[in-house]
């Protein structure tokens, strides 16, 4: 025993005492201490059982459209090919993509699906071409009407202007409910055996912020976001920048022996309403942090993962490419360029009301009437943030105690009748 020292308490202990031999460092030299620790551990709540792989992919707003269609094609293999998702940003525990460095049990998978959590959409104004140097901004009226001229919405000659609305939040929830209606959770191993082979919307996880019962409401500047969709869209060579309203129309007056629209500075639009929170999912799926194998399975140190989503319906791939696009909203709608002018109808062409409709009166001391006709697209902008993960939940096996299990037919037999663990050939 240690010589005491002054002020302290010594505690004497038996160092064979079985009781102080934690996980890995129990006996395992026989079948029975083995069989016991590896049922015990595979036995746990799935909370306990630690993360031992995983992938995620991030991304910081809506992608060019040969992006998305790239990202978002027959598979999505997050683990063995991560770079042609066009993620922003990936992480990813692996050295090697896909390569296990150790044999590992597998109880549990996850598939976790964050997508942003505050969502708003606001009106405003698309100015193209963007500019290159530093200018003094034009006004942003909440609505103009053809007889709005250059000067007096502050354009210079080249300068045009369309409505345009900014989405936030909901466009990346919605992809991400695409994304999950889209896709199989599929996990192949040794080549055709299906370890796990279900729609990923029976798999996948949706975060806290889906819960109904916690959406709350607010206001945010609109300027803020402003900033960080048309940097993203710059990013993606766009023809145009998101401008708020900070005007509004008040009607039609007479200048130089002409009607046009006259404005007034607002800030009535310089905050917007929002939502925090998201889709409700816990009534329609399984929305569980973790999908439970129907069995522990065992695999070797090298062995590529086969786990990943693969395209089971079009329909839905086709929205979410159109949502993650930014040049579309909707298959189909737009008119091809970035933003996207987006027409109510294919047979509605892009510009101004038919011309002699929508007689106004104008605000002079004698009035008088004029047409004023509205554009009839909108410029659809877009932003928010999409995270995707890719979960692996078990244990890692030594490659002493991998080589006592596969070398001893009964202790593998032992495991596989107690706690149903399997082992990949």
């Amino acid at each position: 025993m240690a010589q005491k020292r002054l002020g302290t308490r010594q505690i004497s202990y038996k160092k064979d005492d079985p009781w102080r031999k934690l996980g890995l460092g129990a006996d395992i030299t026989s079948v029975g201490a083995a069989q016991d620790l590896i049922a015990d551990a595979l036995n746990s709540p799935v909370t306990t059982i630690p993360v031992l792989e995983h992938t995620t992919l991030d991304y910081d707003g809506p992608l060019l459209q040969t992006e998305a269609v790239e990202a978002f094609g027959p598979e999505l293999d997050f683990f063995n090919d991560p770079s042609s998702a066009n993620a922003d940003q990936t992480q990813s525990t692996f050295v090697h993509p896909g390569i296990l460095q150790s044999a590992i049990a597998v109880v549990a998978v996850g598939f976790h699906v964050f997508a942003e959590p505050l969502c708003f959409t606001t009106i405003g104004n698309s100015l193209s071409p963007v500019p290159s140097v530093g200018i003094f901004g034009p006004m942003s009226p909440d609505v103009f009407s053809n007889n709005a001229t250059l000067a007096a919405l502050g354009l210079v000659a080249g300068q045009s202007m369309v409505p345009a609305n900014l989405s936030w939040g909901w466009p990346m929830q919605y992809a991400a409910w695409e994304l999950i209606e889209a896709y199989t959770f599929e996990w192949v191993v040794r080549n055709r055996y299906d370890l796990l082979r279900e729609s990923a919307r029976y798999v996948a996880h949706f975060g806290s912020f889906s819960d109904k019962v916690g959406a709350s409401s607010s206001q945010v500047p609109v300027i803020d976001f402003a900033r960080r969709v048309n940097d993203r869209y710059r990013a993606k060579g766009t023809g145009g920048i998101f401008l708020p309203v900070d005007h509004v129309r008040m009607g039609l007056f007479g200048f130089e022996g002409a009607e046009e629209d006259t404005f007034r500075p607002s800030a009535d639009y310089a905050l917007a309403p929002v939502t925090y929170g998201g889709l409700s999912l816990q009534d329609h799926f399984r929305n569980q942090p973790f999908r439970m194998l129907g069995s522990p399975y065992c695999i070797p140190t090298g062995t590529p993962i086969g786990l990943k989503l693969t395209l089971s319906d079009v329909v839905h791939q086709q929205m979410l490419v159109a949502l993650m696009s930014v040049a579309g909203s909707t298959p189909g709608a737009g008119t091809g360029v970035t933003p996207p002018q987006i027409q109510p109808d294919q047979n509605i062409s892009v510009g101004f009301n038919v011309a002699g409709s929508g007689p106004e009166v104008s605000l002079d001391t004698t009035p008088v009437t004029a047409p004023s006709l509205t554009q009839t697209c909108r410029a659809g902008y877009k932003g928010g943030n999409l995270s995707l993960s890719m979960i692996i939940k078990g244990y890692e096996f030594t490659d002493e105690l991998m080589q006592q299990i596969c070398n001893d037919p009964q202790l593998k037999c032992n495991l596989l009748n107690q706690c149903g663990l399997q082992i990949a050939a």
